[in-house]
């Protein structure tokens, strides 16, 4: 039997409810001021009044005689019980409370009274408690008095004397404002746990790197943060090297995430590290792009000569990452003859070069599987110590399978929470379709 981990159980519950950290601060005492705002203004409180009354026995008044009385002074108290019962069906009795509506000209019927007014034993006692609720407390208290005074001139055998009389209530016992705050409190804790875990449940993403082990079977070379999530305040722009957080912020978590990354792949192969690198992604939006050029950026920093490829000819990116021009790049590179090299831009990282998309050419996948791009990247591949090659999305065009064969290996870029499980695994099939080498993935934006 497989053994349960406890503490990956709690990992997972604990990433949940940091995932959604603002939905269980915010609903529990939104519930809770809603509640009281309702139990304030909208719910009608309600009053209760009682009085309290002592059932006695009535001495005879032919019992002159001392032994007669002493018998009678001992009447069984199961007598007595029994008389009580009564008294408390009396007291809800119809006729009592039609007497009770006379003397008080309320406009309720019977029935209605009969739902407000309460009658009980005191344990067991010769005590009757009579309890009335209702929106008036004057009224509730005129009540309570108008049926112990009734009862009393219904009841023959026995005396009724009031005890306790009832007094007009301050407070209303309904709705209980603390109470009701309190269980709105926990009711929004409680919705909240059930509203992560039925979206968690109903979620199809790849979320986390056991998913993506236990689901694709392959390895995850590494985990890039969400930096957007992470520094709401800082806005990004296309033209400047502010996604670049390798150059940015070099000792930062994300920086140190590419360092990984880069030692993962330089020593995760039990054979030679690759050189020729394809970076794709499952479909658009997942970073593929970023993750090219920031980990360029680390081996490039790790004294490793690095030529990044934008072969991204539909939409490329690079030359906004690094700030370059892109009049002229890879497009023109295989379609004029000509020494690749001279249309190279050096950026201002040391030993990092880039080769830009070019303009857009009317076909873009009959030049990526030319003889032409094989041949580019196999001189490259000789002239530079890694060659990081930026593709399209394996979905969305043929581009990335044309290239996967054209290389050493290829790492595929999922976003955490963004791509669908069989999206992926549509993006690995496609890629296993044509016998590429998969690396691993790298889980981007978690």
């Amino acid at each position: 039997m497989e053994e349960i981990d406890l503490r990956h159980i709690l990992q997972q519950l604990w990433n949940m409810v940091r995932k959604h950290w603002l939905l269980v601060l915010a609903l529990p005492p939104l519930a809770a001021l809603a509640m009281g705002l309702m139990s304030t203004y909208i719910i009608t409180p309600v009053y209760q009044a009682s009085t309290t009354v002592i059932i006695e026995t009535k001495a005879s008044e032919a019992a002159q005689d001392p032994a007669i009385v002493a018998a009678q002074a001992i009447l069984s108290n199961s007598t007595m019980q029994q008389h009580v019962k009564n008294y408390l069906e009396l007291a809800k009795s119809t006729t009592v409370q039609k007497k009770v509506i006379k003397a008080l000209k309320l406009t309720m019927t019977p029935e209605q009274l009969d739902g407000a007014i309460s009658v009980s034993q005191l344990k067991t006692t010769d005590l009757i408690i009579i309890a009335v609720i209702d929106k008036n407390p004057a009224t509730a208290a005129s009540i309570a008095t108008e049926t112990a005074q009734e009862l009393s001139k219904a009841v023959v055998l026995d005396q009724v004397k009031v005890v306790d009389p009832a007094e007009i209530p301050v407070l209303p016992i309904k709705p209980n404002k603390t109470l009701n705050v309190v269980f709105a409190f926990l009711v929004g804790i409680l919705a909240a746990c059930c509203w992560i875990f039925v979206r968690e449940y109903m979620d199809n993403t790849l979320k986390t790197t056991s998913e993506v082990k236990g689901f694709l079977g392959i390895p995850v070379l590494g985990v890039i943060a969400n930096y957007e999530k992470s520094q709401p305040g800082k806005k990004t722009s296309a033209n400047a090297l502010t996604t670049l957080r390798t150059l940015e912020e070099p000792n930062s978590p994300i920086a140190e995430a590419y360092r990984s990354i880069r030692t993962n792949l330089e020593y995760g192969s039990l054979t030679s590290a690759p050189h020729k690198i394809l970076i794709t992604s499952s479909g658009p939006q997942e970073g593929k792009s970023t993750t090219v050029a920031n980990l360029a950026v680390s081996l490039a920093q790790a004294g490793k000569s690095v030529l990044v490829l934008d072969a991204d000819l539909r939409n490329p990116t690079q030359h906004k990452l690094f700030g370059l021009a892109n009049r002229q790049g890879l497009s023109e590179a295989l379609l004029q003859d000509g020494d690749y090299r001279d249309y190279l831009r050096e950026t201002t990282v040391p030993g990092l070069m880039v080769l830009t998309g070019g303009p857009i050419p009317a076909n873009p996948a009959d030049l990526l599987g030319s003889q032409r791009m094989q041949h580019l990247i196999e001189t490259a591949s000789e002239q530079f110590d890694q060659v990081l090659i930026d593709a399209p999305s394996v979905l969305s065009v043929t581009d990335a399978a044309l290239l996967a064969r054209k290389v050493d290996g290829v790492v595929l870029v999922l976003a955490s929470g963004q791509v669908n499980k069989d999206d992926a695994q549509a993006a690995k099939e496609r890629l296993d379709n044509v016998s590429a080498k998969l690396l691993g993935a790298i889980l981007n934006k978690w």
